[in-house]
């Protein structure tokens, strides 16, 4: 390929999908309904699980004998929450707002799994077109460990809407300042709200 070529590629060349207008967003309608119907069915049926008691032990919100929980010293219980201090800014300030009840504690979870169902949906309808985007939704809502996993009170939903965002920032082809901040801002942030994702940057 000639120099003169890459030369005039420009990134709206990417785009071969849904253009933006009516029917995607008609289409991101209809499938937050579904997914909310999906990802929250149940949700407040269940028992607290074994992940979601250290949570609730972390956030200050359970005082138990914790030793049970944490395969970890006693002493460094309390450091844990320095780990993952986004997922733990935003869950105390998201239970904050919510009533006291059980289900609470997995609302925010929720939420951060309808948004990233949502991103991916719109994302993947601009590049290869709305059925594509309805087949990988499929895929992610027909996914027992992803709707599991929405529903959990755990910081697992955050780091996952945060590295789809922080991957999406990276990848896309768009030049300027605000994209270098954009990838600046959410990488750390993914990294802190779940230090395993370090291992994907």
């Amino acid at each position: 390929m000639q120099g003169s070529e890459f030369a005039s590629y420009e990134p709206s060349d990417l785009v071969t999908g849904e253009p933006w207008g009516r029917r995607l967003w008609l289409a991101l309608g209809g499938l937050l309904v579904v997914a909310d119907f999906i990802e929250s069915f149940g949700i407040s049926t269940w028992p607290l699980a074994d992940d979601e008691v250290p949570s609730l032990v972390e956030l200050g919100l359970l005082n138990i004998g914790a030793e049970n929980f944490f395969s970890v010293p006693a002493e460094q219980i309390a450091k844990l929450p320095k780990a993952t201090p986004v997922w733990n800014a935003t869950q105390r300030l998201a239970i904050a707002m919510l009533p006291d009840r059980e289900v609470s504690y997995r609302i925010p979870g929720l939420i951060y799994g309808l948004l990233t169902t949502a991103i991916a949906f719109v994302i993947l309808a601009r590049w290869r077109g709305l059925w594509f985007a309805v087949a990988f939704s499929i895929l992610l809502l027909g996914s027992q460990l992803f709707v599991f996993l929405q529903q959990l009170n755990r910081f697992y939903s955050l780091p996952l809407l945060l590295l789809t965002l922080a991957l999406l920032a990276i990848w896309l082809p768009t030049r300027g300042a605000l994209m270098v901040i954009a990838v600046a801002v959410l990488t750390p942030l993914t990294v802190l709200s779940h230090n395993v994702t370090v291992a994907a940057f």
